[in-house]
């Protein structure tokens, strides 16, 4: 979009040096000069605010970036854990396997105060918390998810596998973690301690086979 550029710096240095003409002649170069510092300073404001779905995009891989840093303290005690997987049915941003089970994670990086009430996320600004919106589908779509990787792992011959949904909150979320609409709720700073705090599922050797299934699926 760099052609909108020059229809944003035009009119503003014109503005001012013609004001300098109207007003004052002498300080035609002082005014030239305001007039180039106020379109640069324009421009660079236009340059560092992107549109909302970029900003968006931005928001969320900062997101699963912060998830996967903080699932190190697991994956160096034999988890894995596979980010970004493709499929036909949308993106999956982490697939974990570790001793407590197979989980599916989804991230999401929000501001505002989160809540959860019935399997629904809620939204609420801080400067007027009787504002915000609601992300009923956040749940919901967890949940297929899982159910989506849990049949894979079926017809690959695991047929008593379940895959547990969790969306990791990297935002104010008072509840810190949350069992609701059969999805684990949980606030990104609690998430390894959480995971880690669940009882032994799955052998090492179980959880590599599952974790090859995955990758095998996925092609991850």
């Amino acid at each position: 979009m760099w052609w909108v550029l020059p229809l944003a710096v035009v009119p503003v240095v014109a503005a001012c040096l013609g004001f300098a003409l109207l007003l004052a002649p002498a300080q035609l170069g002082f005014f030239a000069g305001l007039g180039v510092g106020a379109a640069a300073a324009m421009v660079l404001i236009l340059i560092d605010s992107p549109p909302w779905h970029i900003e968006r995009w931005r928001l969320g891989a900062e997101g699963e970036k912060r998830t996967a840093k903080a699932l190190r303290p697991l994956t160096r005690r034999g988890w894995t854990l596979v980010n970004d997987i493709q499929t036909e049915r949308g993106n999956i941003d982490h697939i974990l396997v570790g001793p407590a089970g197979v989980f599916l994670l989804e991230t999401k990086n929000l501001g505002g105060i989160v809540s959860v009430e019935r399997g629904a996320l809620s939204v609420r600004w801080r400067e007027d918390p009787d504002d915000g919106y609601e992300a009923p589908r956040v749940g919901p779509r967890a949940r297929a998810l899982a159910a989506q990787l849990a049949e894979r792992l079926r017809e690959s011959g695991m047929p008593n596998v379940w895959v547990q949904p969790i969306v990791v909150l990297w935002s104010d979320f008072p509840q810190g973690s949350v069992q609701s609409g059969g999805v684990a709720w949980v606030a990104g700073k609690y998430l390894a301690s959480a995971l880690a705090a669940r009882p032994t599922m799955l052998s090492g050797e179980q959880a590599d086979e599952m974790m090859a299934v995955v990758r095998s699926s996925f092609g991850s």
